[in-house]
This record gives C-alpha cells, structure tokens and sequence, in this order.
C-alpha cells in the first residue's frame, strides 16, 4: 500500500519517526466478548458508572443490558492510559486484538 501511494500520490505519505509515535505494538486475543482486555475494560467502566449514577436511571437503561458491548474510542483510550501509567509503561504506538478463535482458544501460557 505505501508503494502505491508513494508512486500516486506521494504528497499523503506520511513517515511518523519511532522516537515521536512509539516503538511498540501490543497484541490482544479478544473477541471483544471474553477477551482479558475487554472484559476489564467493561468492568471498568461498569464501576465509573456506579460511582456516577445518579438515584434516577436514565431513560434507556433498560436497554443497554441488551445491547452488545461497544464502547468509544475515548472510553478505550483512557482505559489504556490510566492502565499503562498505572503499570509505569509508555503507552504503545498500536494495538492489535487478534479475533481467531484458534487463539482465543489457547492456553495463556502458550500465547505469543
């Protein structure tokens, strides 16, 4: 892909140097279901919003019981970094979450 674009249209390519981006990715096996990182993620958010809730429930509450996991991208991004600085790590330059259910299926041991 970055040929292509270099030969087309070399003025959208962009080179993001390690030492301003990171220098790390950081693979996941979730599904989003029963995934380590999705399942705290959800936990943690599930506790922000006890320690908000107001006596009244909003008018959709009944609804999101129902309706699949999917939280925002700034729900994501400040979990991972209140997590990272809490563990004293820079925050890496991707995240990968691998979906294959032959890696879901492995041991943690045997996880790569």
């Amino acid at each position: 892909y970055a040929s292509w674009v270099a030969k087309h249209r070399p003025g959208d390519l962009a080179f993001h140097p390690y030492a301003a981006y990171g220098e790390r990715n950081e693979r996941f096996f979730d599904n989003g279901i029963d995934g380590v990182f999705s399942q705290v993620l959800q936990e943690s958010l599930q506790r922000q919003q006890s320690q908000s809730k107001s006596s009244t429930p909003s008018p959709d509450a009944e609804d999101k019981g129902q309706q699949p996991f999917s939280p925002s991208y700034e729900e994501v991004l400040r979990f991972a970094v209140d997590v990272y600085t809490l563990w004293e790590k820079p925050l890496p330059s991707t995240f990968n979450f691998e979906q294959s259910s032959r890696h879901l299926e492995k041991l943690e041991k045997n996880m790569h």
